[in-house]
């Protein structure tokens, strides 16, 4: 009743895994006026990271980098402010 066939190839994708991406702050607490500073502090299984991208509000809004190193921000007004760090990694493939 037909014709059947199959293939199976070992070893076809590769699935990373997921990790978490962490930073620290210099100061919790900053009066207006001042100045704070972010780090990377993430380990990534996967492979070095070559990308950062950070929401960090106030002076600095959005920075994109290449090259690790500390954000720094003024934030003017009192108040309360989101931070986000999102990181993209170098996958090598073999």
């Amino acid at each position: 009743k037909g014709l059947r066939d199959s293939i199976c190839r070992d070893n076809f994708i590769h699935v990373f895994s997921t990790y978490q991406v962490e930073f620290k702050s210099k100061d919790s607490i900053v009066c207006a006026g001042g100045q704070n500073s972010f780090e990377d502090i993430t380990i990534s299984p996967n492979g070095p990271i070559v990308q950062w991208t950070w929401e960090v509000g106030g002076s600095a809004g959005v920075v994109q980098q290449t090259v690790p190193g500390l954000v720094h921000s003024t934030y003017t007004n009192g108040g309360k402010y989101n931070i986000t760090l999102s990181t993209r990694y170098s996958i090598s493939i073999e």
